[in-house]
């Protein structure tokens, strides 16, 4: 596959994906205010909470989709259609395991469940919750398997556009449940059943796609292949773990030292840049398949200069979107969305919010290649390592700074092992020591963001009016100032050039 065609699928997939979840997100969104006025900021935090919880719970899966996608791209690469339904017939009997570990699991938390909860009364029918998100939990493993292949294949618009669909007509229903009859109950049920239907016809497309994974069924992968896999699962499966409980730890600390009230605040803004960072992974994660595909068939030079572009993006986009959160999320959310002046966080709490975004965003070029080479074999602990610094200064902040003691622990987790060795990895095992460019890009946009943030939330800080046109007003003059000066900055540089290049071919395409 070239890499225009290469580049082609990726925009697609992002294209369709970014408009499906927008739509997604907007209707989310609205389900979001009903449901707090509905139940409460307690039950806001428990919902929260146990997404947390049964995320954890998804270490049970130990890297499998991440080994099997990785060793799928060179076959999909050469059309070697009994490897592909080889891998694919493991893969669903590993899922099998996983969705029955996830259920015997939760049973075993189940009772401790209301220990994680500080509130000031009692919560009636916890373990119940607990359980329907639990169920929710392990049908997302049934009939999944197939959609890595929809994706590896770089399809992955067919799977989104399905995900998406179901998830707006899931949270239409479970908004006019709770606005109609408030029943936590039946709103859990009803995102149960879309998990389920979803899976299920994501399954009956990949089958139409490819008809050959029924031919080949009974298909095994060979003993050296089979070793590889789990070769790699090793290496991947602390990491796995590791990530699992970090995803849900910052939660589950807020909820246990702060109380559940703050979690379910936090949460309201994590909803938000966690859409933007959804997004925009569309467009990211998007490219992997494009990055596999690459690193089967490109030269090291062809790829390095594929690595730097997409840290151009990153650097671009992720700056710019947490100054414009910087500048308009809370006025948003205290103004617009949620309009409880009581459920709002305080600056320097969204402030690391932010950051941790932002050091998330200009590591998904590093991580992309990092999964696509399989380098965890190279330094398995990893995210251990990020892990240990996460719980040993969130537990040692949180009883003197409250939540933000917790944030600041997830940021220095991130900037001191993650991010570094990532890159490192990545520079020292796939593009043999080329430190030098990359750092030096790294370096100039770092200050060039600096610059822009600080400019954009000076400008932003002279808007007086409240309300829609006040965020509005933040969002035009952080639009304006940010890229224009984004721009003066890089648009001589080559990452800028073949940038510009890349989109005029598309754009030529487009009207041809």
């Amino acid at each position: 596959m070239d890499k225009k065609l290469r580049s082609e699928k990726t925009l697609k997939n992002a294209a369709w994906s970014i408009a499906g979840y927008l739509a997604y997100a907007i209707v989310g969104f609205v389900s979001r205010s009903i449901f707090v006025r509905s139940l409460g900021e307690t039950l806001t935090g428990v919902s929260t909470l146990f997404s947390s919880i049964l995320n954890l719970l998804s270490m049970a899966e130990l890297g499998f989709s991440g080994a099997i996608a990785m060793h799928l791209y060179q076959p999909v690469a050469e059309g070697d259609e009994r490897k592909i339904a080889a891998l694919l017939n493991l893969y669903r009997k590993a899922y099998r395991f996983v969705a029955v570990a996830v259920f015997a699991i939760g049973m075993a938390l189940l009772p401790g469940v209301p220990l994680l909860t500080k509130s000031d009364t009692a919560i009636p029918h916890l373990r119940w919750y607990f359980f329907l998100y639990l169920l929710r939990t392990v049908l997302s493993y049934c009939y999944a398997y197939k959609g890595t292949l929809i994706s590896v294949c770089q399809e992955e618009y067919r799977r989104t556009n399905i995900t998406n669909a179901l998830l707006i007509v899931t949270t239409l229903a479970q908004t006019l449940v709770l606005h109609y009859t408030a029943n936590f109950t039946w709103y859990l049920v009803i995102a149960l059943l879309g998990t389920l239907l979803t899976n299920l016809l994501i399954h009956r497309e990949a089958g139409k796609l490819y008809p050959y994974l029924d031919q080949y069924r009974e298909e095994k992968v060979s003993e050296q292949e089979r070793k590889s896999i789990f070769d790699y699962i090793k290496a991947a499966s602390l990491n796995r773990i590791s990530l699992s409980i970090k995803a849900a730890t910052d939660n589950m600390i807020t909820s246990a030292f702060v109380s559940v009230v703050t979690t379910g605040i936090v949460g309201n803004y994590v909803m938000v840049t966690g859409t933007v960072e959804k997004l925009l992974g569309f467009f990211f994660w998007n490219c992997e398949p494009a990055v596999g595909n690459l690193t089967a068939t490109a030269d090291k030079e062809s790829q390095y200069y594929t690595f730097l572009d997409l840290e151009y993006v990153a650097f671009w986009v992720y700056g710019f979107l947490t100054a414009g959160m910087l500048c308009v999320l809370t006025p948003f959310v205290r103004d617009i969305w949620i309009r409880r002046p009581d459920m709002i966080l305080g600056s320097s709490t969204l402030l690391l919010l932010l950051l941790n975004f932002f050091l998330t965003g200009i590591n998904f070029p590093s991580t992309i290649f990092f999964d696509v080479r399989g380098l965890i074999r190279k330094m398995p602990y990893i995210n251990v390592l990020n892990l240990l610094v996460n719980l040993v200064v969130s537990l040692a902040l949180v009883k003197w700074l409250d939540v933000d003691g917790v944030y600041i622990g997830t940021v220095l987790s991130l900037a001191l092992t993650t991010l570094p060795l990532t890159q490192y990895l990545v520079l020292r095992y796939h593009f043999d020591g080329n430190y030098r460019p990359y750092l030096r890009l790294c370096g100039f946009y770092l200050v060039v963001t600096l610059v822009c943030c600080g400019v954009s939330f000076a400008l932003c800080a002279l808007v007086t009016q409240t309300g829609l046109v006040g965020v509005a007003a933040k969002i035009i003059l952080c639009t304006v100032s940010y890229n224009a000066i984004f721009l003066l900055a890089s648009f001589r540089t080559r990452e800028f050039r073949s940038l510009s290049a890349l989109m005029k071919k598309i754009l030529h395409k487009e009207r041809s």
